[in-house]
């Protein structure tokens, strides 16, 4: 189903194939960029993030990092990292 949908009774869910790929997915860019930032900011993503999850029926299945470098860029992976 997709994690797009406005009707709750819809629900989204990541697989576990998907979540075991994005975690070493997600490793990885971490290691690339600096590794993840825990500033105030970060926790304003994870904020946003897990609004923005819930609405789409994967509450507490996303993973947020805010990375720490000055380039500017954004990253998804499966699994729900973003």
């Amino acid at each position: 189903s997709s994690g797009c949908s406005s009707d709750p009774a819809q629900t989204a869910a990541v697989e576990e194939d998907e979540k075991h790929y994005g975690a070493e997915q997600h490793e990885q860019l971490l290691q690339q960029f600096g590794g993840a930032y825990s500033g105030p900011e970060s926790q304003y993503l994870k904020q946003v993030g897990e609004n923005l999850a819930r609405t789409a029926g994967l509450e507490g299945d996303c993973t947020f990092s805010l990375v720490n470098t000055d380039v500017t860029n954004a990253f998804a992976v499966p699994g729900c990292y973003i």
